[in-house]
């Protein structure tokens, strides 16, 4: 039957294809078969038909054996398919504990596919090691629990998914491409990165597909709130509490601050947030006497802790909670754990400063590192940490005191820990990031080197920042780019351009309701903001009169974000009101004494501050 292109340039038999797919898929077999017979074109050929049910099935031969009905032109694509159908076959072959058909699937079948298979064979071999029930299934991410048959079920789809990648899509339509595409055209209208399908449970928007969806490129927060001015020096990282009432900062004075960020939250006419999601339970910052965090912040007397002696009180602007003074340089990262209850600090005097977010003190100071402290991130039990440095180590804390295990190998300039602690990612001094897995052993974590992968890069990597749902990273690099890498599939999703970085350590972030937009500093003094669905520039955000060094967005109110500069001060951005008269600024008088002396030394040909 001869094809139809349509007024809107569309193929009849694409259109009646994708059609047939989703009443399948949407169990309404009776209606696909009546579409086929009254359309006569078919969803697929039967030969790849057979080739679908093959794989789906488990029937390996029968799937190779109906390859050249697929269309492949490419030797080398048309080697792939067969490699991943054998793979798969001889992984579920080890998993039947048939070792010996698997290891003649490996000499056999896998050998004679070129020097890829012949690198493939040698990667596989370590799997005939799996004797134990559901060694394998864990291995190879099927699930070592629960069903087996569904695991492998499950598995089989997944490859099914990734040979759609090497065999012409109108041969063998994607999987849920109707949805697909309706979830790329609803995201497009309204400017947002396209949600995935389903899977983990996590609640999806629900899209209206009976009326066009607004952008939401208006609530780009794009004007200055607030002012904050305490340190005395460059501000070289901030971040948010989990409970988005406070903001920590770290500056080159040797200084870290607490700030309440609750007036900023307020939309001009006394409701609680701007776009807020509401509160995560008490403030960890509340005194004693359970003072609110607006309380709190209307307060001229604060305290300022000072290393755990005992702390004296200073007047301070109204936004200042604490003053956290204790380290003899400059303080280059600061960290919430994920229950607001501690604050890590880092710093240029090879220590890492454990604080009470409540009281201002210093609980316990963590002195291993031989060179400056460039980096921590925290596991999700509140009680464990990571650490990194110019010292070319990583350790793995304990709140105690303990040190859980350590590792040398490359100057550490970021890291980051998944939301389920299984995974850390660390970006080091090469043109690459690499990943490791945490487990528990014993009751504790254990950061497990031997099943390290890495992601090349062109560039020098200097930061990351993880998505909320840890499949996506973010990464500043010397080239004066902002990337996104997908890690699941180890691609580059988008460059965001437009912001300079060439000398110093910048950091970008997530940010919006649903991590809508990409926002990153510059040394050009500036903010960028981006979609980062399509990667254009929607907002350059000027205000800063030196190099804006970090970002950080607020996880509970959507429309809020502050910049960090050195300009000595940090500032607070929100969306234009009709109230908003011009930015509010909270003063204080810094704390002398702690001009820090930095480090002069480069890291991965990237300046790192003085």
């Amino acid at each position: 039957m001869e094809d139809e292109i349509l007024e809107s340039g569309f193929s009849r038999q694409d259109i009646v294809r994708l059609i047939t797919q989703s009443l399948r898929g949407l169990g309404y077999h009776k209606s696909a078969c009546l579409l086929e017979e009254e359309s006569h074109v078919k969803l697929l050929a039967p030969a790849v038909l057979e080739f679908r049910e093959a794989v789906l099935e488990g029937r390996w031969d029968d799937a190779v054996a109906r390859i050249p009905a697929l269309g492949i032109n490419a030797l080398d694509a048309t080697d792939a398919v067969k490699l991943l159908i054998l793979e798969h076959k001889f992984l579920e072959l080890v998993d039947d504990r048939n070792f010996a058909d698997a290891l003649a699937c490996l000499r056999r079948d896998m050998a004679t596919l070129g020097p890829h298979g012949e690198d493939r064979t040698r990667r596989l071999a370590s799997f005939l090691m799996c004797t134990e029930d559901g060694d394998l299934r864990k291995r190879c991410g099927w699930g070592s629990t629960g069903d087996a048959a569904e695991a492998r079920a499950t598995a089989r789809r997944r490859l099914l998914d990734g040979l759609q990648e090497l065999i012409p899509p109108s041969v063998l339509i994607p999987e849920n491409r109707l949805e697909t595409l309706l979830l790329q055209a609803m995201a497009a209208q309204a400017g947002t990165a396209p949600a995935a399908r389903g899977g983990g449970g996590e609640k999806r928007p629900r899209w209206n597909l009976l009326e066009d969806s607004a952008p939401r490129h208006h609530e780009v927060p794009s004007h200055t709130h607030g002012v904050l001015d305490a340190h005395a020096d460059e501000v070289w990282h901030v971040q948010f509490s989990h409970s988005g009432a406070f903001l920590a900062s770290a500056s080159k004075d040797g200084l870290a601050i607490i700030w309440s960020v609750a007036r900023y939250a307020d939309d001009g006419q006394g409701h609680a947030g701007v776009g807020s999601r509401g509160s995560s339970g008490s403030s960890p910052c509340s005194s004693e006497a359970e003072d609110s965090s607006e309380d709190v912040a209307q307060r001229s007397d604060v305290r300022v802790g000072r290393g755990g002696d005992g702390g004296g009180s200073a007047r301070r602007g109204g936004d200042v909670v604490h003053v956290l003074a204790g380290h003899s340089e400059a303080v280059t990262c600061v960290a919430w754990s994920p229950d607001d209850t501690r604050l890590l600090s880092s710093s240029n005097d090879k220590t890492l400063r454990l604080w009470s977010p409540r009281s201002g003190q210093c609980s316990r100071v963590f002195a291993r590192h031989g060179d400056a402290v460039t980096a921590c991130a925290w596991l999700p039990d509140s009680e464990h940490f990571v650490s990194g440095g110019l010292d070319k180590c990583i350790f793995l804390w304990s709140t105690s005191g303990a040190l859980l295990q350590s590792w040398q190998g490359l100057r550490v300039n970021d890291l980051a820990i998944n939301r389920k602690g299984t995974r850390m990612l660390a970006t080091c001094a090469e043109k690459r990031i690499r990943l490791y897995r945490l487990q528990q052993h014993l009751g504790r974590p254990k950061l497990t080197l031997a099943d390290e992968q890495s992601i090349a890069e062109s560039e020098p990597v200097t930061s990351a920042c993880l998505s909320r749902d840890s499949r996506h990273v973010l990464m500043n690099t010397a080239a004066g780019e902002v990337q996104l890498w997908d890690l699941e599939e180890g691609t580059l999703v988008h460059r965001y351009r437009g912001q300079r970085q060439s000398r110093f350590v910048i950091r970008s972030a997530f940010g919006g309701h649903d991590e809508d937009y990409v926002v990153s500093g510059s040394e050009d003094s500036q903010v960028y903001i981006w979609s980062r669905s399509e990667g254009t520039l929607l907002e350059v955000l000027p205000g800063h009169s030196g190099t804006v060094n970090a970002v950080a967005w607020n996880p509970m109110h959507p429309s809020m974000f502050a910049s960090a500069s050195d300009d000595h001060t940090l500032r607070i951005w929100g969306p234009k009101t009709a109230q908003h008269g011009g930015p509010r600024r909270a003063r204080g008088n810094g704390a002398a004494g702690y001009d820090g002396t930095g480090i002069t030394e480069s890291t991965i040909n990237i300046q790192l501050r003085q």
